[in-house]
């Protein structure tokens, strides 16, 4: 969590200085009044504005409980006036130790959590790259299916590329020799175990699989959430920038699986793709 500004700490220091102020403390100087609630403040040592806010708000339970304790001092109030003021000083108090346990539990947590380091840079283009890689084949496949050649696009190009870095091919063994087979010759036609050549030209083209409107609407808005994802990574808390990560990684995948045209990995129900068929229901009677 980011650290509190020196700009929230002025304006809730500000809150809390009339509360220095007046004739319960004998204090009648704003500087001197303000020099207090900082120093009351900063001795919690908030670290984030989450701990800042609550410390503050322990500061001022417990500076109005003191002031309810000095208005039951003044000997003209009757006695239930007096018995207000302690009973609000007291439940004034309790409030001030609530927020001082919130602040101790949430520290012990911090504490017990392990310390997640923030993305090095490397990490970052990796995800830059990825949704990148998202991103040019959402734009492949809106071509593919209107019929047109994919947009040029040398930065997408290049961050594609850099993101897909295929591993080196182990080698393989060559196979051993298979040995010939004798088999009885017939009286007409080549013999039945002989392998017969094959002409290449002969063989039926592989058909390229072709995303349809569906599987390109998807893989397009997958993309640019993963864009959108990318955009504030490098600004986030470590904790959210790993979250952030793996869902730039999952959506980059399922884009790209969406627009190559392949049946998608999706549970059935899924929007935009048909439902698992309902057995009829048989009535009773």
């Amino acid at each position: 969590m980011a650290a509190a500004s020196d700009q929230l700490l002025a304006i809730l220091v500000t809150f809390l200085t009339p509360l220095f102020l007046g004739e319960a403390t004998g204090n009648h100087d704003l500087a001197t009044a303000r020099a207090a609630a900082t120093e009351a403040v900063q001795s919690f040592r908030p670290r984030n504005a989450w701990e800042l806010l609550t410390a503050v708000q322990a500061v001022a339970f417990a500076m109005a409980a003191l002031g309810s304790i000095g208005l039951s001092l003044d000997d003209t109030l009757s006695a239930s006036a007096v018995l207000r003021c302690r009973a609000n000083a007291n439940a004034l108090q309790r409030a001030a130790d609530r927020a001082q346990d919130r602040l101790e539990k949430r520290r012990a947590q911090r504490r017990d959590q392990p310390e997640i380091a923030p993305m090095s840079p490397d990490e970052v283009q990796a995800s830059l790259r990825q949704a990148a890689a998202a991103q040019h084949a959402a734009a492949a496949a809106r071509a593919a299916l209107a019929g047109q050649p994919p947009p040029a696009s040398p930065v997408l190009d290049a961050l594609a590329d850099a993101a897909r870095e295929p591993a080196a091919a182990p080698e393989r063994a060559p196979p051993p020799p298979s040995r010939p087979v004798a088999q009885p010759a017939s009286a007409s036609g080549p013999a039945a175990g002989v392998a017969q050549p094959t002409n290449a030209s002969s063989r039926p083209p592989e058909r390229r699989l072709l995303p349809d409107r569906h599987q390109v609407a998807w893989a397009s808005a997958m993309a640019n959430v993963a864009r959108e994802l990318s955009q504030d990574i490098a600004h986030l808390p470590p904790a959210e920038q790993r979250l952030h990560r793996l869902r730039i990684a999952a959506l980059t995948e399922a884009s790209q699986q969406l627009a190559s045209g392949a049946p998608p990995q999706l549970p059935p129900g899924f929007p935009g793709l048909p439902m698992r068929a309902t057995p009829p229901v048989r009535r009773m009677g």
